[in-house]
């Protein structure tokens, strides 16, 4: 039978795993509780800091739980985003064609956590919601309550409607929104569902608007940015 310390063991690296990703799997290694283990016991500092940090973890566990709930709840039953009345007969099948890849399942899980939180924010903020199918990616349409011309949670695209935009013009628009999906999901793997938009916000001080990299990485000029001169 396993001791109580085993026990917790096990649940602090359960919680560190799904608040951080492959860093908290890192951090769970035996050798590694083992030592963390021995100076809680010395250093009543060191177990304040444990404390804090698990209230943290289980937090943020708990929150991406409910997102999960919300999506699955609701997401699943998101009608398709329709084409542009003018839409031609090609353009309107590409519009309602679904994606194959194997990336967007993959994608989708990764990121339902935050996810289904911007699904829950948008509901609330009575957005139009459908799901764009080549993408696998929701677009809840409404007016403010997010950055620039849109802002992309995981799998969840919060922006103004477009009832002007046609085809070729949404097209570029969801294309990089969907490469933000990925490094939602690349970044929730290596480092949790934090560690992406901490990774962006930093990069934006430093490096904003067009001069971010993430957006850079995405496509500038899908996401409405002016290429800077040199690019």
């Amino acid at each position: 039978m396993p001791d109580r310390a085993e026990e917790r063991n096990w649940v602090e690296g359960l919680f560190r795993v799904l608040g951080t990703g492959l860093l908290g799997l890192w951090w769970s290694r035996p050798s590694a509780m083992r030592r963390r283990l021995a100076r809680r016991r010395e250093c009543t500092g060191c177990l304040h800091r444990y404390r804090r940090l698990m209230r943290l973890l289980i937090g943020l566990v708990w929150l991406q739980i409910c997102g999960v709930v919300v999506l699955l709840g609701y997401g699943v039953q998101v009608p398709t985003c329709q084409p542009p009345v003018w839409s031609t007969a090609a353009d309107a099948a590409r519009y309602l064609t679904p994606g194959s890849s194997w990336v967007i399942p993959t994608r989708q899980v990764l990121t339902s956590g935050n996810s289904g939180l911007a699904l829950a924010y948008s509901q609330m903020r009575r957005a139009e919601i459908c799901r764009y199918a080549p993408t696998g990616n929701l677009i809840a349409s409404m007016h403010g309550g997010f950055a620039r011309g849109g802002t992309m949670f995981g799998q969840t695209f919060v922006t103004l409607p477009r009832p002007d935009y046609t085809y070729p013009e949404i097209e570029p628009v969801v294309r990089h929104e969907a490469r933000h999906t990925d490094q939602w999901a690349l970044f929730t793997v290596l480092g949790g569902p934090l560690a992406f938009p901490l990774s962006y916000s930093v990069d934006e001080l430093f490096a904003p608007g067009p001069y971010n990299h993430f957006e850079r990485n995405a496509g500038l000029a899908g996401g409405g940015y002016v290429l800077p001169e040199g690019m």
